[in-house]
């Protein structure tokens, strides 16, 4: 979910025209703890789990992995970066 996540926030960036990879890196981050802690203080029979918050970060940092292959791969994908 997250990797999908973190996948269509890189393409919306890019399609604004800015593409920078480490505003994805810093949401992801911060969107899978702040799910990881409302986990632990909502009724919903969760808790904090510390390999949760990991696979939501692999899951980002393999979106990052498929932004940056595109990033280098497709030449009109970088050329539509704001300077």
């Amino acid at each position: 979910m997250f990797g999908a996540w973190s996948f269509l926030y890189g393409i919306v960036r890019f399609f604004r025209g800015h593409l920078k990879l480490y505003p994805v890196l810093i949401w992801g981050t911060i969107f899978g703890l702040s799910v990881e802690i409302l986990q632990h203080f909502l009724p919903t029979n969760r808790s904090f789990e510390l390999m949760d918050l990991a696979a939501d970060l692999a899951g980002t940092f393999v979106a990052i992995g498929i932004l940056y292959l595109l990033e280098r791969q497709f030449p009109w994908f970088r050329n539509n970066q704001k300077k």
